[in-house]
């Protein structure tokens, strides 16, 4: 498991850093996984894509309720619409939480010499979802926290 995590800690570590950025609190780590694909199953689901000197995908996956919870705390007021979804202005602010733990990644890599973008966030939101977003080994790292469970999920090609 050590090889494959070499290069996924710095965005384990920045999605801790962005979390607390947003006054999300009681952040534990629960499991890391090393996964054969990358696969979302939660209702709430945003990726972004790196290309450059390493390639892949970092994903946050979440249950709706955390989601909520997610960009209540970031934008202090209601994140929900009249049937209990995100609105708009809470689908923005969890793209963007993708992007930031993206980006504070990508310069903790780019560090290490290494060149690294980041693609716009892509969110899917819906119920019984089964997404399998690339067919490389992933790194999952599952989180608690005062908002909710979540995942955070690092596929990386060609980084050993």
């Amino acid at each position: 498991m050590k090889n494959e995590t070499k290069f996924h800690i710095p965005f384990f570590d920045s999605a801790k850093y962005v979390l607390e950025e947003y006054d999300i609190s009681d952040i534990e780590r629960e499991d890391v996984q090393l996964n054969k694909a990358l696969t979302m199953n939660y209702e709430v689901n945003v990726v972004v894509g790196l290309t450059g000197d390493i390639r892949g995908t970092v994903g946050l996956s979440m249950p709706q309720g955390t989601a909520i919870n997610l960009a209540y705390q970031a934008l202090q007021e209601d994140a929900s619409n009249k049937e209990g979804k995100l609105n708009s202005k809470a689908k923005d602010v969890i793209g963007e939480m993708i992007r930031k733990i993206a980006l504070k990644g990508i310069d903790k890599v780019a560090v290490k010499g290494k060149d690294v973008e980041a693609s716009p966030p892509t969110l899917v939101v819906g119920e019984d979802l089964h997404i399998v977003i690339s067919q490389v080994h992933t790194v999952t790292l599952l989180i608690n926290s005062s908002a909710g469970q979540m995942q955070i999920n690092v596929c990386l090609e060609g980084v050993h």
